[in-house]
């Protein structure tokens, strides 16, 4: 029950914040969200598990 309040509140955040922005803000947050995601997946391979891993990269050129 914890977790679900924050995640309840962030998921309300993110379709509040996609209804009433314009097009370049919804953008700007897409790919906030996206260089986040990636992070957290860096830090976790090389930081927890200190694996060196190219994937990641080749994924984020491709797209």
């Amino acid at each position: 029950m914890s977790r679900l309040v924050p995640s309840l509140a962030l998921l309300l955040a993110a379709i509040a914040a996609a209804l009433v922005a314009n097009s370049y803000q919804v953008y700007v947050l897409t790919l906030l969200g996206l260089t986040t995601i990636a992070g957290v997946g860096l830090n976790i391979l090389l930081g927890l598990t200190g694996q060196v891993s190219l994937g990641h990269v080749g994924f984020w050129a491709i797209g």
